[in-house]
């Protein structure tokens, strides 16, 4: 099984105490309270956008498929994400079930 790492450019912008974040590729918002935290947060918001274009079967937009602009005091940088690990995590998370089994089953000693 390959990887598949894709690498986007992500726009940070200093917003009060923290970073407002923009994805250009996907004209996506995200926040982060710190530099850290706003790139994981953009990584975790191109992953979740991969895979519901995927989904419904749209293809992804390319790195630099969109035009934008950094403003002076705006931090460019770029962000990676494994797609196949992310996928990967993201499909093996648990998920709550209910069921319901009759009385006798639940009670075996009756």
């Amino acid at each position: 099984m390959g990887t598949n790492i894709l690498v986007y450019p992500v726009i940070l912008s200093k917003d009060g105490d923290g970073y407002f974040v923009t994805v250009p590729d996907f004209t996506i918002n995200t926040e982060g309270k710190d530099i850290a935290d706003a790139i994981a947060m953009a990584r975790d918001a191109i992953g979740l956008n991969i895979l519901q274009l995927e989904a419904n079967n749209v293809t992804v937009p390319e790195p630099y498929s969109q035009y934008f602009q950094v403003q002076d005091d705006d931090i460019l940088t770029l962000v990676d994400i494994d797609i196949t690990d992310y996928r990967n995590k993201y499909e093996n998370r648990t998920v709550k079930k209910n069921c319901t089994i009759p009385y006798r089953v639940n009670n075996p000693n009756l």
